[in-house]
């Protein structure tokens, strides 16, 4: 081989190899030497599945149980054929919140035929029980005799980013004001934050531990250290017996 073919391939030969560093480092850190995330669809880190568990907020199906227990559903009747479809949830997950989820109510009557549905979506608190409340169902002169509630899309489960909202609450007895028992209630807020637009639920359980009446009031504001004094009414309720009224905050 001649001198000058020889030089002309090795200067060919070093171009390619220049190239070569060019492209391959970055695609080899591109494609090949990614940092582990829990978003990379991979098991690494110290996770106990793909992108879950371990340091993933992200719970593992095999970590959790998959849905919120339903303790209770009811229609509580307001009047002229309206009724507060309420559901009594608690979460069996221990330092864990889900992501919003689908769920129904479905409303029958005394012969069990289908009168209506109710729609929406929340999601699970920390580590406590909660309410799924739908406002002035219109059965219309139908009486209902059964509802039920279902959770009707795969729920999500993250470690909850911190401990269960600490707020102190505390409840006077119901007493009638005019003609309408009343009841008032003062939360306080313990912790550093502001919460804005949430709903406080009071249940009212009779002398046999059942669900008597439930009534939901929207909170504007409560801020850091700050109280607030919410007040519920139940103009349908007659028999004042009761065991025990729980009041449940919901952020």
């Amino acid at each position: 081989m001649k001198w000058s073919t020889q030089k002309q391939l090795s200067y060919g030969i070093i171009f390619l190899l220049i190239i070569a560093i060019i492209v391959g480092i970055p695609t080899y850190f591109t494609f090949f030497n990614k940092t582990p995330t829990c978003f990379d669809n991979r098991q690494n880190q110290n996770e106990t599945g793909p992108d879950c568990g371990g340091v993933c907020s992200k719970a593992c199906i095999a970590d959790v149980i998959e849905n919120p227990i339903v303790l209770w559903s009811r229609a509580f009747p307001i009047a002229n054929g309206k009724n507060n479809l309420v559901a009594y949830l608690q979460n069996p997950n221990i330092d864990y919140v889900s992501e919003p989820f689908t769920y129904i109510f479905n409303v029958f009557d005394q012969n069990n035929v289908l009168i209506g549905s109710r729609e929406g979506v929340i999601s699970a608190p920390y580590d406590k029980n909660f309410v799924v409340f739908e406002q002035a169902f219109d059965a219309g002169q139908r009486p209902i005799g059964k509802i039920t509630f279902d959770i009707t899309s795969k729920i999500t489960w993250r470690k909850s980013p911190s401990q269960n909202t600490k707020f102190s609450v505390s409840s006077d007895q119901i007493v009638v004001v005019g003609s309408t028992p009343t009841l008032t209630s003062t939360i306080t807020n313990k912790t550093v934050n502001t919460y804005s637009n949430f709903y406080v639920v009071a249940i009212v359980y009779d002398v046999d531990g059942n669900a008597m009446v439930v009534s939901r009031t929207l909170v504007d504001e409560l801020r850091s250290s700050g109280k607030v004094i919410v007040v519920f009414t139940w103009p349908y309720l007659t028999n004042l017996k009761y065991s025990k009224i729980e009041i449940l905050p919901r952020i």
